[in-house]
């Protein structure tokens, strides 16, 4: 039975996952993207426009696509991702993305999540880069999404 997944990513580097059909994180969380296995499904979350940047104009905070595992995590230390600093985000899956409508901005849907305990804090819920989702907040944002 597949899982489903959040991963939280930057609009500039979730441009390069759909270019490349790839998505990858540091070494630190190389343990939850081996956790997934090929034909678990992902839902992306926008943080923020750009990578390593902040600020109240740098903020997106909108769900937006979906995806399917495909393959094996690997390592390459190729240059892909925008980053702050030297992390070049080196473990690697790849995933096909799959057709989504609209984006949702998070906010909107922050109360109807199971994974989100305290809304009024909801955006502390997205600082990790990975997150299993249960079926049911899987279902909630996809049908919003197509």
């Amino acid at each position: 039975m597949s899982s489903s997944w959040l991963v939280t990513i930057s609009e500039d580097n979730f441009q390069i996952a759909l270019k490349k059909g790839l998505i990858g994180v540091s070494h630190r969380w190389r343990k939850s993207l081996g956790e997934m296995q090929e034909g678990d499904k992902i839902i992306f979350y926008i943080g923020k426009k750009e990578a390593g940047k902040g600020g109240l104009h740098s903020s997106v905070s909108e769900f937006a696509g979906l995806a399917e595992v495909t393959g094996p995590v690997f390592v390459s230390e190729e240059p892909l991702w925008r980053s702050k600093g030297s992390a070049a985000f080196p473990v690697r899956r790849k995933v096909e993305f799959l057709p989504t409508v609209t984006r949702v901005k998070a906010l909107e849907m922050c109360r109807s999540l199971h994974f989100i305990k305290n809304p009024d804090y909801w955006m502390l819920y997205f600082l990790t880069p990975i997150r299993k989702l249960s079926d049911a907040d899987f279902d909630t944002i996809k049908s919003a999404l197509v």
